[in-house]
């Protein structure tokens, strides 16, 4: 129940946002910035104020459908509230970039602050939503190696957990000295090599020990 108000709380927020913003933006609204941050790919305002909502919407009905029309071999419990945490998730980072996008356009500094502390929870609600799932249709490190063994799956996404926490953690101490956009992307690509080296580690070390 507090993760489907959890959804709702972020589409309503991001509403608001929207309303909030409408008659202060400008006719067309930079969607994208490079790393100099010079705005490209502009949207009209009527367009742009509803971006971010429409695909969040988007990405919650998809998601919950697929998720309900799984195989039935995927009908693991613990999957329902991790798929659920994921969406908060994306949520919560898709909500950053809206509030960037619309009400603090201006300020490319601490929009790179805003968005590297989303980009952390993210990263630690992945983890968290990672601690007891089963194997299932839509989330996890879903790796050949994972999917052939469970021993293999519980011991990748119960070390991903830990080292998602800990990423996450370690990037919102990291921004909050010096944003950074470098160190960004090595905490994102660590999230995901890490487990998954490890669960190729295991898949490796058994065949081994098989083979003898």
């Amino acid at each position: 129940m507090i993760r489907n108000i959890s959804c709702l709380f972020i589409l309503v927020v991001m509403l608001a946002i929207s309303a909030y913003a409408y008659n202060i933006i400008p006719d067309s609204i930079a969607m994208q910035y490079s790393m100099d941050g010079i705005g490209y790919q502009f949207l009209n305002k009527n367009i742009a104020v509803l971006y971010y909502p429409a695909i969040y919407a988007v990405v919650i009905l998809i998601t919950l459908f697929f998720h309900k029309k799984s195989p039935k071999q995927f009908e693991i419990k613990n999957s329902t509230n991790a798929i659920k945490e994921v969406i908060i998730a994306a949520g919560i980072l898709m909500l950053a970039f809206h509030y960037c996008r619309l009400v603090n356009y201006e300020n490319s500094g601490s929009n790179l602050a805003i968005i590297s502390y989303s980009l952390a929870l993210f990263i630690m609600i992945i983890g968290h939503s990672m601690k007891n799932i089963g194997p299932n249709f839509m989330v996890g490190y879903r790796l050949p190696w994972t999917l052939a063994d469970a021993d293999n799956w519980r011991s990748t996404h119960k070390l991903a957990n830990n080292v998602n926490l800990l990423l996450g953690g370690t990037l919102i101490i990291a921004t909050a000295i010096h944003p950074s956009v470098n160190a960004v992307i090595i905490f994102l690509v660590f999230s995901v090599l890490i487990p998954s080296a490890y669960s190729f580690y295991l898949f490796h070390t058994n065949s081994s020990g098989k083979m003898r």
